[in-house]
């Protein structure tokens, strides 16, 4: 438990893995766990894998195929990001904002109802800091394992707790006030969020 792991596009790893020439393979729950030997853009097999005999310089299937990724793009995956200050045990980055272009620490929220394999992959820090290295781009999505459950099977938190925080009377009256929305890992204990709540509220 403790571990970070980092979400990363489906679609630009499967591009990246096709332009290396890194086959698919049954690589168990976190891709690449212990994979260091990452082929660099600017190795001598930047080019992507040799061209199969044969192979048609304008197929446009094939180009794309060898087509060098641009940069990381998670932006299809997430839904927004919230400020460090909105959330409790789960992981922050430093994520510049699209529209008003500051950079702070914020959690990357991600989109509801997206797929492991199919939208997203998983991948080690090492690996995400290498292509974030070779490639820029983002934003990054650092997650953490945790233990669950009475057994503590460890399991990669994805989608933290979505809560509305808002103080009220010993009657229950919130005398008007408006309910505050944070993000909570599951590992968080009651007494952990009561403190919370009362920080930010």
């Amino acid at each position: 438990a403790g571990s970070t792991y980092y979400i990363i596009s489906a679609r630009w790893y499967r591009g990246w893995k096709r332009f290396v020439g890194w086959e698919d393979g049954e690589s168990g729950e976190y891709e690449d766990e212990e994979k260091e030997d990452l082929i660099s853009p600017d190795s001598d097999d930047s080019n992507g894998p040799e061209k199969p005999e044969g192979s048609m310089e304008d197929d446009e299937t094939d180009v794309a195929r060898y087509k060098k990724p641009r940069v990381i793009d998670n932006y299809a995956i997430v839904e927004g990001s919230e400020l460090a200050g909105r959330c409790l045990g789960m992981p922050t980055a430093k994520v510049k904002d699209r529209d008003a272009g500051d950079v702070k620490e914020r959690l990357v929220c991600l989109r509801k109802n997206i797929e492991e394999s199919k939208d997203y992959k998983c991948v080690s820090k090492g690996t995400w800091e290498k292509l974030f290295l070779w490639y820029g781009g983002g934003p990054a999505i650092p997650r953490t394992v945790i233990e669950e459950g009475a057994s503590k099977y460890l399991r990669l938190e994805i989608q933290p707790l979505q809560l509305n925080l808002c103080l009220v009377t010993s009657a229950g009256d919130t005398q008007g006030r408006s309910p505050t929305k944070v993000y909570v890992s599951k590992k968080v204990t009651l007494e952990q969020l009561r403190d919370f709540g009362s920080e930010i509220l």
